[in-house]
């Protein structure tokens, strides 16, 4: 079946040329030439993505698609030739598996917004032209995860470039525009039927961690597992992963890399993942968050005051106390009368419905709940022991003293004020 591919020539002219899969080289040479009227089809040399197209072979052979780029370029004599590694050969080898093809898989996030299968292309770093011919063909995925590792002939006209710089397209849609889709490296094909380590089946593909058993997880499972910790603030921060997860199994080494994995969620719960991350960030460098609805603004700040104000414009202006995180008051800190004051201050009968759902909403929060001691997040208890672990900064509390949890309260009340719950004070008699 015929398909469009954009010709690169050597002066940087484009060609639109309609061809077929089971054209060889020379076949494709002599419509450049034809087309072209001024280059001699034995003095080119056809490359596509790094590779050399040359031989009698046909061109099924090679990862072209519609609106493909190939480069040519032209050499100084007829029996002029140079060898030119693909891409793509060494981290086929590393992942590759018996009678099922190997597929790269990337993030699509300009056009099909989901995870696909993804074609890895090679170009100059200096000038970002395809026309160049590698040193060395890739041997796994750190030669194209890393820079400067692979060097290069450009044939680009008067550029310097010598090193590669490969990047990764969407293989659903048309490559010829400027996006690049990131590869999602742990993604790969499941070709050796691997079972879920969460639900037991088979599926294809499948998320490969990083450990050393390298766990295998299908990517429903992967993104309920992302949802879950997610939800109970379970991510880690890196200092160079970001914000991140390990292998539900608890191995070491296991943390992924690349958080564009995290997109599997979906794009509101990533928006949450960004959001959190960046909380945590300012928490771990003991930063301020605003406490106003919806705002949660962060800044570093030196000021040692209580009078904090939320800078705008990317703020809300809320001028707060450092302490409690209200609204800033004159005083000592007494949280429940500021709550209960400002509550009461607020004429129900002047507010809209909503307004009043959203005041009955705040006065349940305030009675129902505990700031954290240290971010004051408000907590609610609904059973279990004293020992609270903020979901939000990871401060460990006793609910009863709102203090740092100590072994105090865990000998005192571990499971609340009354000794008769304690069961450590549970004294048992034997009666005959």
């Amino acid at each position: 079946m015929p398909f469009f591919i954009n010709i690169r020539l050597p002066d940087k002219s484009s060609l639109l040329l309609e061809i077929e899969k089971e054209w060889t080289t020379d076949k494709l040479k002599e419509e450049i030439s034809t087309k072209t009227k001024h280059l001699d089809k034995n003095s080119i040399k056809i490359i596509f993505c790094g590779q050399e197209i040359s031989g009698e072979e046909t061109l099924k052979g090679y990862d072209l698609g519609e609106n493909s780029t190939l480069h040519v370029i032209e050499v100084k004599s007829a029996g002029e030739t140079a060898k030119i590694f693909g891409p793509a050969a060494g981290i086929q080898r590393e992942i590759a598996g018996e009678g099922r093809r190997v597929k790269y898989f990337v993030y699509c996030k300009a056009v099909c917004g989901s995870v696909q299968p993804g074609k890895l292309r090679v170009r100059c770093k200096l000038c970002k032209d395809g026309a160049i011919t590698l040193e060395r063909e890739p041997r796994g995925w750190m030669d194209v995860l890393r820079q400067n590792v692979i060097g290069i002939t450009c044939h680009t006209k008067d550029c310097t470039g010598n090193k590669a710089e490969f990047y990764f397209k969407c293989g659903q849609h048309s490559s010829v525009d400027d996006y690049d889709a990131v590869v999602l490296n742990l993604v790969c094909t499941n070709t050796t039927d691997a079972v879920c380590l969460t639900c037991g089946d088979i599926s294809d593909p499948v998320l490969k961690f990083p450990c050393a058993v390298q766990h295998i997880m299908c990517l429903e499972c992967f993104r309920e597992y992302c949802l879950s910790k997610l939800n109970e603030r379970g991510f880690q921060a890196h200092p160079e992963y970001g914000y991140t997860v390990a292998c539900p199994a608890g191995c070491e080494d296991s943390l992924i890399q690349e958080s564009h994995h995290f997109r599997i969620m979906g794009n509101e719960q990533y928006s949450r993942y960004q959001q959190f991350g960046a909380e945590e960030w300012v928490l771990k460098e003991r930063g301020v968050l605003c406490p106003a609805p919806g705002c949660g603004q962060g800044w570093i700040t030196n000021d040692s005051g209580r009078r904090l104000q939320c800078s705008e414009p990317q703020g809300c202006g809320m001028v707060f106390c450092a302490e409690c995180r209200e609204a800033y008051h004159e005083g000592e800190c007494d949280l429940a009368s500021i709550q209960q004051g400002a509550i009461a201050s607020i004429n129900s009968a002047d507010l809209s419905q909503t307004q009043q759902d959203r005041l009955q909403s705040l006065d349940t929060i305030h009675k129902t709940t505990k700031s954290c001691p240290k971010c004051s997040t408000p907590v609610e208890r609904s059973g279990g022991c004293m020992h609270m672990h903020c979901i939000r900064c990871k401060h460990e509390w006793c609910w009863l003293c709102l203090i740092e949890w100590n072994s105090e309260c865990q000998s005192d009340h571990w499971f609340g004020d009354n000794p008769l719950n304690n069961p450590l004070n549970y004294h048992i008699e034997f009666i005959d």
